[in-house]
């Protein structure tokens, strides 16, 4: 069986010029004062409720899940809302200070 190529040697291999990676933007010397450089075909559009967050995941037994959901519906509160108040209020009781 050989051997796969080590990433390390590939990272430093100079690369020709048919191997460059392909830009979708205008040159920046060539955009009109007014004009913005297109943006890449497959780049991820942000909500504005999420501009400047970033995601947590965790995993939770189904019935604390469906606990959760119920008492959001009854508070009329978010899950975001709900999962941030509860967070701060852990840092509080561990003598930290809250985030947001």
């Amino acid at each position: 069986m050989s051997q796969r190529p080590s990433l390390a040697k590939l990272a430093h291999k100079p690369r020709s010029a048919e191997s460059a990676p392909v830009s979708f933007a205008a040159p920046a010397a060539t955009l009109e004062a007014d004009e913005q450089p297109m943006p890449f075909i497959n780049a991820p559009k942000v909500q504005r409720s999420r501009q400047g967050k970033r995601a947590l995941t965790v995993y939770l037994a189904p019935e604390l899940v469906r606990a959760l959901r119920l008492f959001s519906v009854k508070s009329e509160r978010s899950l975001e809302d709900l999962s941030r108040e509860a967070f701060n209020e852990l840092l509080r009781t561990y003598g930290e200070h809250p985030a947001a």
